[in-house]
């Protein structure tokens, strides 16, 4: 039986004293982002679907096209925010919903992801089982049909972070989305022994907790045109790069794995490794300063493992939109 994924945090917090926020150098900033003032959103309650649970959801001034981010585990943080605002000064309108906690999340910081994970509940959140993410798929859904009704018939691109990494899958077969981004999707999350002994099974490894339904629909979409677009780090210990390669192989047996073609971060020292060499066929890779720790690398375009990383995902995600303005 797993252990619930909290005491996976939990575990971790010893060793993440060693990980890249505590070391000194230009490649690990250990850079503290400010919260944005909440006067900066407009703030409005959503229902989410059957659940009938509701959502915070917080948008920049309405500048243009539809953008809805959803956060990592540690919640709506101040990296996600600045990122938001700093999206939306580029000509969108960003929706940023809290899917637990609320506005500026559980901060910034070791503890931080362990504060988000006591804030995970059941049945709403499935953080350990293949196949399914729990009922807050589902809420995400009515939150992006609301996001429609605030457009005018505008499509939305939707963008998941770690827990919510690979939810743009399930959406991607909405008429109301244009186009998801997928970036470190870490469920179904490993266990503390998982993760230490990297023995999490590799079924799990490659699953993205979504249903063989809503799995299948996604490459159906892919296959008809719908854009995906994702952002990784070879070397994420929580969110194995395993499920990218499966779904390109997904892609690849109905003929449209270009439709699926990643950002992915290489250190040097994994950069002649089978994995990196096989990937560079059908991912554009970045190289990366950031070391591999037990939790790190990570995050990365809101609050990647270096400043160097975070400028440069961001850039690559501002032109990738930009071409997907106009479709």
């Amino acid at each position: 039986m797993k252990s619930i994924h909290i005491l996976a945090l939990a575990s971790l917090v010893a060793v993440s004293l060693t990980s890249c926020a505590f070391q000194r150098g230009h490649c690990c900033s250990g850079e503290k982002v400010p919260l944005p003032a909440r006067t900066s959103f407009t703030e409005f309650q959503v229902k989410g679907g059957s659940s009938g649970y509701k959502y915070p959801v917080f948008r920049t001034p309405v500048n243009g096209p539809p953008v809805l981010v959803l956060h990592e585990l540690n919640g709506l943080t101040p990296p996600t925010l600045q990122f938001c605002q700093e999206l939306g000064q580029r000509g969108w309108t960003v929706y940023a919903p809290a899917l637990f906690g609320g506005y500026g999340g559980f901060g910034q910081g070791t503890f931080s992801a362990i504060a988000g994970g006591l804030a995970i509940s059941k049945p709403r959140w499935v953080e350990n089982e293949k196949g399914s993410s729990g009922q807050v798929v589902e809420d995400v859904t009515a939150i992006i049909r609301w996001v429609a009704s605030q457009h005018s018939g505008q499509k939305i691109i939707v963008m998941g972070n770690c827990l919510s990494g690979g939810f743009p899958l399930a959406y991607l077969p909405m008429p109301e989305v244009k186009a998801g981004i997928v970036c470190q999707p870490a469920m179904p999350m490993p266990t503390a022994w998982e993760l230490f002994t990297h023995s999490q099974p590799e079924a799990e490894r490659q699953d993205w907790g979504l249903s063989p339904a809503q799995m299948d629909a996604a490459v159906a979409s892919i296959r008809d045109g719908k854009p995906l677009l994702g952002f990784h780090y070879l070397a994420d210990p929580l969110a194995p790069f395993e499920k990218f390669s499966a779904l390109h192989d997904r892609l690849q047996a109905v003929q449209c794995a270009d439709g699926f073609r990643p950002v992915l971060l290489v250190h040097p020292s994994s950069a002649g490794s089978e994995t990196a060499k096989k990937a560079a066929a059908w991912c554009e890779i970045h190289p990366t300063c950031v070391q591999s720790s037990a939790t790190k690398p990570h995050n990365t375009v809101t609050a990647s493992g270096s400043l160097e990383d975070r400028k440069a995902m961001r850039a690559l995600l501002y032109g990738k939109l930009e071409k997907l303005r106009t479709k």
